[in-house]
């Protein structure tokens, strides 16, 4: 039976972080033994923070993790505190080690350590009287019983494949939207000026700074230049920039959270993760799409392509990839379920800036 080696664990956990996305979110892991302890901080905000997620390593548990066997060790462990993007730790933290499925989100719980459960039912009570003052009971009817759902004052059933923080009551879940109007209707008419507008990534025209640090504009692998969120004032140089793009977020309508441009870089992958909120439809329209690039939503492949329109519910694990030899180019961003009707749509956005989600 192999003694633990803290120094060992956190460097194969340590390894597996590049690229993984993270430090998104500031990860705080505390890995133990005993009374011995090792942390992992992944992002700026990680320092501020309790441990994200406590995991007790015992010998049999280390011993699966050196061999590779994740499905065993995670059977093994003991978890405690609350992260919310566990997907990210458990699918994206792990590649490297080996391949299977980390069924463990029994174990692990929804939530970031951060905030007491208290503090998140005062939040709900005093985002209900925001929303109750502005819009009908009806509207916020279903939204009201999310955000009980959210803050752990009720439970819903876990899903495979998925990592969400609440679910829609009276919604059929599922991974991709197929035949809803998510933004099709602002964007595909003007599919081929859009892609020329994207052409400037590809020059250096235009650079895109990293997605989660915004300072870094060399080297980026996964680069991001935001166009809309909320409702917030659009800079006069973006419209200069991007005037075909923008004019089509105008027109996308009062249910857009955000949109932005994402470059991916030649053979890079964003790992399996999952953003936890499933009141949004995450859509992607292909613009300068070399081949080989394409997203997996729970079990469901779907390639990219010119033109061509994806949308799912990022609360699934997902990922996405370019294993082209080219720099991939898509539109992107939240708009709200398809499954809200306008007026709960109405108050679902005022909900998201007010706990700001999908930005």
């Amino acid at each position: 039976m192999a003694d633990v080696d803290l120094d060992r664990a956190l460097s194969l956990f340590t390894a597996s972080t590049a690229n993984a996305g993270a430090e998104r979110w500031g990860i705080r892991l505390e890995i133990r033994n005993d009374n011995d302890s090792r942390t992992l901080e992944l992002g700026v905000r990680a320092r501020e923070r309790g441990p994200s997620l406590v995991i007790e390593i015992g010998t049999d548990a280390y011993a699966a993790l050196l061999e590779r066997d994740l499905n065993a060790f995670w059977a093994k462990v003991t978890l405690s505190g609350r992260f919310s993007h566990f997907a990210v730790v458990s699918g994206a933290l792990f590649a490297h080690l080996g391949t299977g499925q980390n069924d463990f989100a029994g174990a692990a719980t929804r939530r970031d350590g951060v905030e007491s459960a208290a503090h998140r039912i005062r939040t709900v009570d005093e985002v209900l009287t925001n929303l109750n003052a502005k819009h009908s009971p009806r509207a916020t009817r279903r939204l009201a019983h999310m955000l009980r759902m959210w803050s752990d004052q009720e439970d819903f059933p876990y899903e495979r494949d998925r990592l969400a923080d609440y679910v829609i009551p009276d919604s059929v879940q599922r991974p991709w939207f197929d035949d809803e109007k998510t933004m099709t209707g602002a964007c595909l008419p003007s599919a081929d000026e859009l892609q020329k507008e994207a052409l400037a990534f590809t020059t250096g025209q235009e650079v895109a700074p990293d997605y989660y640090d915004a300072s870094k504009v060399q080297g980026v692998t996964w680069g991001r230049v935001l166009l809309v969120a909320y409702d917030r004032p659009v800079p006069d140089d973006l419209r200069r920039r991007f005037p075909i793009t923008m004019a089509c977020l105008d027109a996308a309508g009062s249910r857009l959270l955000n949109a932005c441009f994402l470059t991916m870089a030649p053979g890079h992958e964003i790992l399996a993760h999952s953003d936890g909120n499933a009141c949004y439809a995450s859509w992607h329209m292909g613009l300068v799409v070399p081949g080989k690039c394409g997203v997996k939503a729970g079990n469901d492949v779907r390639e990219h392509a010119p033109g061509k329109w994806l949308a799912f519910d990022d609360s699934y694990t997902h990922s996405a990839w370019n294993f082209s030899d080219r720099q991939r180019v898509v539109l992107t961003g939240w708009t709200v379920h398809p499954d809200l009707d306008d007026d709960e749509a109405a108050a679902m956005v005022d909900l998201s800036k007010l706990l700001r989600w999908g930005v």
